[in-house]
């Protein structure tokens, strides 16, 4: 609007973990143990990628579901007011 360039400088940052590979690799070995209903073993692998990204929103849900079917409700529950608190508007299908 007619005034110096100066004004409209933007400035972006951002930060890359390089655990993330270490990350993927823990998600994608405990789906497959969810799926084949290893559940103690997929809760232990999502639980250390959660230590990795801990706010990882689909790694926290599958926690959440790994921990109920083990019937470790109180873990259960306590990572689902985490995700919650992530986001807030969510539902699945």
């Amino acid at each position: 609007m007619g005034t110096d360039q100066m004004d409209d400088i933007t400035i972006l940052g951002f930060s890359l973990n390089p655990e993330f590979p270490k990350f993927e690799k823990l998600v994608q070995s405990a789906k497959s143990d969810y799926k084949n209903k290893k559940f103690p073993v997929a809760s232990n692998l999502l639980k250390e990628a959660h230590l990795i990204l801990p706010r990882e929103l689909n790694a926290i849900l599958l926690l959440c579901k790994s921990l109920a079917r083990e019937k470790k409700f109180h873990d259960a529950i306590r990572f689902l007011e985490e995700y919650s608190s992530y986001k807030l508007h969510n539902y699945e299908t």
